[in-house]
């Protein structure tokens, strides 16, 4: 492949005008994961033959990959300019505003490519995680299952269904199609994982260590598994295992806040309340949204009955970053309460 680059690259250095090495120069760089090599690329030959669909829809996805949705998008629309009916466009359009979390937009272009092509397995399968992200679960599972009718040897079918059962606690079901993606990916991780914390749900405790084992087996670094294992110990309440297995989990990843949080409420039960709250103000450094962070710092402090202003503060920030969660909200309002009536009290 490195002679076959510099061939090309020979090539277009003496004919500037030679568009088909530089087209299969780029796409070469998109195998090698060199995508900004192949966008500079992908946006000579776009500025040079700006009604090439070709072109404009390799340099709207990798500018998708790039993150740069807005770039993305007005190739994508240029596409839809010569060709209203392009399925690739409508399709990639409904990926970028899925990305940006524009969830009607993105039905809609979706919708679009439905009606050009409705026999695309991946397109229902970004049908059903869009519905799946904004929580309906009924559309969701349809959308997988039409992408599963079309691609029945896709492991990844299998996956999203068994998400859904395992979501709406129907975790036998959920369990049976893990097995069945099992069939077609017996080397994903993911895929024991999920079988795991199946096994787990239903306190088969001894199967879904097993099954974390195995995972871990198949990626060392995988960070998910080792806090699945430890929330597993939790539930048998085998804490010194979990509290080492969280720890090894922040050692392998000490960017995520999830295990600085579950390893701060393990500590909490210990009664070692100063370790909690550093833990979890470390998980809230670690995340946009630190409502549950707070939270917990305000219940320690709560236990401890020795800061109630402190713990006041945190239920403050805590609502801030989540003014839906009615629990935050209600332990605030009674510990005001509380704070208010022993003010008045002391008062007198």
């Amino acid at each position: 492949m490195k002679n076959r680059i510099k061939d090309l690259s020979n090539k277009i250095e003496k004919n500037e005008q030679d568009y088909s090495s530089m087209e299969e120069l780029a796409q070469i760089y998109i195998q090698q994961n060199e995508y900004d090599k192949s966008l500079e690329i992908f946006e000579k030959l776009s500025d040079k033959f700006p009604e090439n669909i070709s072109y404009l829809i390799n340099t709207g996805s990798l500018y998708f990959y790039k993150q740069e949705f807005q770039k993305a998008i007005i190739q994508f629309k240029k596409v839809l300019e010569i060709d209203e009916k392009n399925f690739s466009a409508l399709y990639n359009l409904g990926n970028v505003y899925a990305e940006t979390n524009k969830f009607d937009i993105a039905l809609s272009y979706y919708d679009r490519a439905l009606r050009i092509n409705d026999k695309v397995s991946e397109l229902y399968h970004a049908i059903g995680i869009l519905y799946q992200e904004n929580k309906n679960l009924f559309l969701a599972k349809e959308n997988f299952e039409k992408a599963l009718k079309l691609d029945p040897k896709n492991g990844e079918n299998y996956i999203n269904i068994a998400n859904v059962y395992q979501k709406i606690g129907h975790h036998k079901k959920a369990l049976e199609y893990y097995k069945k993606a099992l069939k077609y990916s017996p080397n994903d991780a993911r895929v024991w994982l999920c079988i795991g914390n199946s096994n787990s749900c239903l306190n088969n405790y001894k199967i879904a260590h097993e099954c974390f084992k195995h995972a871990i087996e198949i990626d060392p670094k995988y960070y998910s598994a080792y806090i699945c294992q430890a929330i597993a110990y939790c539930d048998e309440k085998d804490y010194i295992k979990a509290i080492s297995i969280f720890k090894h989990a922040i050692e392998i990843d000490p960017t995520k806040h999830n295990a600085y949080l579950l390893l701060g409420n393990l500590m909490l039960a210990e009664k070692m309340y100063d370790e909690a709250i550093n833990l979890y103000k470390k998980s809230a450094e670690l995340t946009e949204n630190k409502s549950k962070s707070y939270f917990f710092i305000a219940n320690t402090h709560v236990i401890l009955g020795e800061n109630i202003e402190k713990a006041i503060y945190y239920y403050r920030q805590a609502i801030k970053h989540d003014p839906e969660d009615k629990e935050i909200t209600l332990a605030y309002i009674e510990l005001l309460d509380e704070y208010i009536k022993e003010k008045t009290k002391n008062a007198r």
